[in-house]
């Protein structure tokens, strides 16, 4: 009868889920995208359809330059409406930005977030983690002596920055050093950093100067004017002994001096 309500209901076979209601002569629907619901007969005959679908889609994950996705990249069948868990693990030097579906019915729990859940909508469709190249501290310091001529700041991975050592007067540079081993290794007083996955500190070291020290050398005759007279003070000394002896003995034996000598002289000729 034109105007009875008419109760509905759709019932979706195995792997297949219901997508709505048609109908033909303008039938009104009360709700046409439920599996219960009712409409209102027209004024004329109509016809009335219920339309199902395949229950799962196929799903590509991607990533962009710079991380890994789970799960992995390539393509999967998920079901409709099923929640898919995301991670995105970024390389070194890299940062997760956001997620992106090639499906406007793709809903994200949240984009921007690194592991969030994915709703899988009711057609095919990619799903892409995108990463950016992270942006580290640069940072610049000298040792007593000198000082650093560069711009300190944040800088993305792999950027180059010009360095200057400055060496103050009675001082020279010596080398740079760096906190990330490995990285900095220069003995150039301008030096080009290029920025690593991760902050820096970069040090100018300076030493003291060393100057030569002039070494100055003394002739023969200068050495031996200031050399002490070793020679004369061993002649003085066996003159005195010789001259204490014969005291010695003259006072003994009540010798004169012209028989001691020449008693001394005979024997030595003999």
């Amino acid at each position: 009868t034109v105007g009875e309500e008419i109760l509905l209901s759709a019932t979706p076979g195995e792997d297949f889920i219901f997508r709505t209601w048609s109908s033909t002569n303008s039938a009104s629907f009360s709700d046409f995208d439920k599996t219960d619901t009712s409409l209102t007969c027209p004024a004329s005959d109509f016809t009335v359809t219920a339309t199902f679908s395949s229950a799962v889609r196929n799903l590509k994950m991607e990533s962009s330059e710079g991380g890994d996705v789970f799960p992995a990249a390539g393509e999967m069948v998920v079901g409709v409406d099923t929640l898919v868990n995301l991670v995105a693990t970024p390389d070194l030097g890299y940062k997760f930005s956001h997620w992106e579906c090639s499906s406007e019915k793709g809903t994200f729990e949240n984009e921007k977030k690194a592991e969030t859940n994915f709703t899988m909508p009711e057609e095919d469709c990619t799903v892409k983690a995108v990463f950016v190249k992270g942006e580290y501290k640069l940072t610049l310091a000298a040792s007593a002596g000198g000082k650093v001529e560069g711009k300190e700041g944040v800088y993305a991975m792999g950027e180059k920055i010009f360095v200057k050592a400055i060496a103050l007067e009675g001082y020279e540079f010596s080398r740079w050093q760096c906190e990330v081993a490995g990285v900095i290794t220069s003995e150039e007083e301008t030096f080009e950093i290029s920025m690593p996955g991760e902050d820096i500190k970069v040090t100018a070291i300076f030493v003291l100067k060393t100057e030569a020290v002039p070494v100055t050398s003394q002739n023969t005759s200068d050495q031996n004017e200031n050399s002490f007279p070793w020679g004369v003070l061993i002649l003085v000394f066996l003159l005195s002994s010789v001259a204490i002896a014969l005291v010695i003995i003259r006072d003994r034996y009540h010798l004169s001096y012209r028989y001691l000598i020449k008693k001394w002289f005979l024997k030595k000729d003999n």
